[in-house]
């Protein structure tokens, strides 16, 4: 795994934390389910949480329930989408979505146990926004998809994980409205980078993505942390890179 510039401790105590409350009847979640994460897949939405926190000058492992709960979120998208429309056993296409089903309870558990049920209304949508991009996307899997349907369907499915995970994070951490509107920006453009490499689109369009973080960036200077941010910005540039 690749460290993150500052963020390493971090990363390795949320790992280990969501590693001890994975577990049904004692099983981990990789003996559950066979699940390839590259480093961003492992990493992007629970740094976008820390990396925010300490753009606003707030303690980072205060946010760990926060973090897991968005890694949650990703980690039972990602395990439903190993169902396909290929021939399989009934098996093989019921038992991904029943570990799914159980990560995304996770998620519900954790948000009334760590006092952040005033954000229910905001996860129930994430999902329905992620579900609909993947609808939208099977609706579309007969014919070659525009920039545009890619773009509509990329912003659904992943970036608006990594733009509520900002937003959320911002607003905990009492960050102004328009402070936070920003790092909701700066949130969504990583995530259409990181989702439109995943796409294997080529280098072009990811970069204009990398360019608006940046302009993110310079937006909020002088109005939080942006080291952070950057580096962040840093490591999701250097994945992408080395991937296209």
């Amino acid at each position: 795994m690749t460290a993150i510039q500052g963020f390493h401790q971090q990363l390795e105590t949320l790992h280990a934390h969501m590693n001890s409350e994975i577990r049904f009847k004692n099983a981990k979640l990789e003996e559950l389910v066979e699940l390839s994460l590259n480093d961003l897949e492992l990493n992007l939405c629970p740094a976008v949480v820390f990396a925010v926190t300490r753009a606003l000058q707030k303690e980072e492992l205060k946010m760990l329930s926060l973090a897991s709960l968005f890694q949650y979120i990703f980690l039972a998208d990602k395990i439903h989408r190993l169902v396909t429309d290929g021939d399989l056993p009934e098996q093989a296409r019921q038992y991904p979505i029943l570990v799914g089903d159980y990560l995304f309870g996770q998620t519900f558990l954790k948000l009334c146990e760590k006092d952040l049920h005033p954000y229910l209304r905001e996860f129930t949508g994430l999902i329905e926004t992620m579900n609909e991009g993947v609808i939208h996307r099977w609706s579309l899997k007969e014919k070659q998809m525009t920039l545009e349907e890619y773009k509509h369907i990329l912003s659904k499915e992943r970036a608006s994980v990594t733009k509520l995970a900002a937003g959320i994070t911002a607003e905990l951490n009492g960050a102004e409205e328009s402070v936070k509107d920003q790092l909701e920006s700066f949130g969504y453009h990583i995530g259409m980078a990181w989702a439109f490499s995943e796409e294997g689109q080529g280098y072009a369009v990811i970069n204009t993505y990398l360019d608006q973080a940046r302009a993110d960036m310079e937006c909020l200077s002088g109005r939080c942390l942006v080291e952070p941010l950057d580096q962040l910005y840093q490591y999701v540039q250097g994945n992408l890179i080395r991937n296209n």
